[in-house]
């Protein structure tokens, strides 16, 4: 079972009762063996734990918890467990964990002691009878100072004072009661808050947009008759109002036709560059193409004066291999006698 600060052990109508943090253990005096009981150790869970000390007083077993007392009895018929929450909170009480004390000192009354002194207990009064809640102020901040709201407007509040401060409250005239609040906002979460003691709240760092917020309360186990309801906007920042959507949707239109005014002088330059480019690719190839024609030109002209050059050459050595050989023959015919016909031969080959 374990031990620990704040367990207690006790005898109660012939059962022995172990309490220690998050567990209640029970056994009949005659038996061996321990059991958890669940019941009882909803009493001692973690959140609602303070001491695991058992106290006898007027034919109870009392167990000190955080917002209330458990009186416990045992029916003598089945022998089952039945709890009563007597709610005094253990702020009221101020007792020493460990050191809790409760006597009785007559018919449902009882005297509880506490590190200042005493505190009187008497169920005979009925503390609570109805519980209803209350908004009392509603106000925001802006420039340094509160402003206030009245309760059945829904305040537009502007985005740059985002700010929200709600008190509520329910009128409880016993000074022993523990009166707690819940709220919630529904466009937020629609899940309650933890019970707490604050009487006011603060909203703060909202979207913009509508809210409605919910506040309810708890004197003791008795919740309000009535969920107050508080409504208010939070309105859109300067830079999302209707203007300046406006103004973002012609900014908009205005860049678009910038940028496709852009593009069209982008890709009509793009092109013409392109066609300059294929111009300038075109003028060179035929300057290219005139070049290899010169070159062709100059090379067939190269052959044909080679050509002439050959031609002139044989034609040369043709002349003077015929002057040799006329020469010869001159020669050959002045060494042969006089004749006619050697004369007439002779003048001949002068002629050539």
């Amino acid at each position: 079972m374990g031990k620990g600060i704040g367990s207690d052990m006790i005898m109660f109508k012939d059962n022995i009762i172990y309490a220690r943090r998050d567990s209640v253990y029970t056994k009949p005096y005659n038996e061996k063996t321990f059991t958890l009981n669940e019941e009882l150790s909803q009493l001692v869970k973690k959140d609602v734990y303070t001491s695991g000390t058992l106290v006898i007083s007027n034919g109870y077993l009392w167990l000190f918890n955080k917002d209330h007392l458990s009186k416990i009895s045992i029916e003598d018929i089945d022998g089952t467990y039945s709890v009563e929450k007597v709610f005094l909170s253990k702020e009221l009480r101020n007792e020493k964990v460990g050191y809790e004390n409760l006597t009785v000192l007559g018919s449902n009354e009882y005297l509880i002691g506490s590190s200042y002194g005493y505190t009187t207990l008497n169920q005979n009064k009925k503390t609570v009878t109805t519980n209803e809640l209350y908004i009392n102020e509603v106000k925001s901040f802006k420039d340094g100072e509160f402003i206030l709201f009245g309760l059945t407007d829904i305040p537009t509040i502007p985005y740059k004072d985002n700010f929200l401060q709600i008190h509520y409250s329910s009128p409880s005239y016993n000074s022993l009661n523990t009166v707690l609040y819940q709220y919630r906002v529904l466009e937020l979460n629609e899940s309650w808050s933890e019970w707490a003691e604050n009487t006011s709240i603060e909203l703060k760092n909202l979207s913009y947009g509508d809210y409605n917020f919910e506040v309810r309360s708890r004197i003791n186990e008795t919740l309000s008759t009535n969920t107050e309801t508080y409504s208010f906007t939070i309105a859109r920042p300067y830079y999302l109002t209707n203007t300046a959507i406006a103004i973002y949707i012609l900014l908009l239109i205005a860049l678009i036709i910038l940028l496709n005014g852009f593009y069209i002088w982008y890709f009509k330059r793009q092109k013409e560059r392109a066609l300059l480019k294929q111009q300038k690719e075109l003028e060179l190839r035929n300057l290219t193409n005139e070049k290899n024609l010169i070159e062709l030109r100059n090379a067939k002209l190269r052959g044909d004066i080679e050509h002439r050059n050959k031609e002139l050459a044989i034609s040369t050595m043709a002349m003077i291999k015929k002057n040799e050989t006329l020469n010869e023959l001159k020669e050959e015919l002045n060494n042969l006698p006089k004749t006619v016909e050697s004369k007439s031969l002779k003048k001949m080959l002068d002629k050539t």
